[in-house]
């Protein structure tokens, strides 16, 4: 396999935006497929680092994966926050859902991030045990959500 570039989403075209729609039905239910425009929106916030990894393949470096840290203040300091791990299914056993999040943290150590945090299904057993390499570790909380509006 070709080596695997991780690198910061700064310009996503729309071969970027089709790697990435290929990947969202991959990590979610029911998915919302992105426009670019939405794409665009989303990493032109100050407080997203959106990282893809690709592989050459045919004279092409198509994204076969992705991983978001989203950075926010609170009266304590800096927060991180892993956001949509994915790694495209072909692609999977290849570590690079490890190189993604070794990226994210040293992202999150150069913005001072007091610590970094991430939910992940039981289920998904690979990235468990990713985060646990990287030295995360499970805090037992009560993690709540309301759904404000679902997809149709």
């Amino acid at each position: 396999m070709s080596a695997v570039i991780i690198e910061k989403l700064k310009n996503p075209t729309r071969e970027d935006l089709r790697g990435i729609n290929i990947l969202l039905p991959q990590q979610a239910q029911k998915p919302r497929l992105l426009t670019l425009q939405e794409l665009r929106r989303v990493i032109s916030q100050a407080c997203v680092s959106m990282f893809v990894a690709r592989v050459a393949l045919g004279g092409k470096k198509p994204i076969v994966g992705m991983a978001s840290v989203i950075f926010y203040w609170v009266p304590t300091g800096l927060i991180a926050f892993i956001e949509e791990l994915t790694v495209d299914e072909y692609f999977r056993g290849r570590k690079i859902g490890f190189k993604l999040v070794e990226r994210l943290i040293r992202e999150s150590k150069v913005k001072r991030a007091k610590h970094i945090s991430t939910y992940t299904n039981p289920s998904r057993l690979a990235a468990n045990a990713v985060y646990k390499k990287l030295g995360f570790f499970l805090k037992e909380t009560n993690f709540y959500r309301i759904n404000l509006f679902l997809p149709k």
